[in-house]
């Protein structure tokens, strides 16, 4: 798998969150998980956890054996600064930059059809959870909808016209730090462990391992 195809994934769905002005306000953390479905059934390999507090976000994907790592898409909102994590390795690597590149919103952004035309359809109660639907729309296009949750400021469901779903569950706020969040690697201010060893984006992913001994 290529680099850049790689990152793609893990930012695909925290970009949005480092493209708004300022931090977002949150008291304490609040933590959750996102699930992709296609047709109604979940992609395993695709299911996230994410922690994010007015400091920054955290993005975890679980992986699966033989298909994809366990890596965390860590950014931090005053530095501006994105890192990805293995907790395997106890390393991480800065992401590269986009640039000027134009951002576009999607599932945990902090406004519904961030970057897109919009035009809210109605209200309604989603997963026990009042929601307002927004369609978005680009050069008159239709892009998809956006689920928008005012209790937390979230995006909390995103329909893609390509049959794609995405969705925020078992979301809950968190009051302090989490402890899993020390385990794996990302300090109390959202930046990488200061035990862990920082490398170029290439030996993140291309560095080879050494050979094990041969015996005859």
């Amino acid at each position: 798998m290529r680099v850049i195809s790689l990152i793609g994934v893990l930012m695909s769905i925290s970009q949005t969150v480092g493209a708004t002005d300022g931090m977002i306000k949150l008291d304490g953390i609040l933590s959750g998980n996102v699930v992709e479905l296609i047709s109604g059934r979940e992609v395993l390999e695709h299911r996230s956890k994410f922690w994010m507090s007015q400091l920054g976000m955290v993005v975890e994907t679980e992986g699966v054996p033989g298909k994809s790592p366990h890596l965390l898409y860590l950014y931090n909102y005053q530095e501006r600064k994105s890192w990805i994590v293995s907790p395997k390795g106890r390393r991480y690597c800065l992401v590269p930059e986009e640039g000027d590149a134009e951002f576009s919103g999607g599932i945990l952004s902090t406004e519904p059809c961030l970057g897109y035309e919009s035009h809210k359809l109605k209200e309604l109660e989603w997963n026990k959870l009042p929601v307002a639907v927004w369609q978005c729309t680009l050069d008159n296009k239709n892009i998809g909808r956006h689920y928008y949750s005012r209790k937390y400021g979230l995006v909390v469901k995103e329909e893609g016209v390509d049959g794609v779903v995405r969705e925020v569950r078992w979301i809950k706020k968190v009051t302090n730090h989490d402890e899993d969040l020390l385990a794996k690697g990302v300090s109390e201010g959202f930046r990488p462990a200061a035990d862990y060893r920082a490398v170029t984006v290439s030996e993140f992913f291309f560095a080879k391992r050494p050979l094990k001994k041969y015996l005859e």
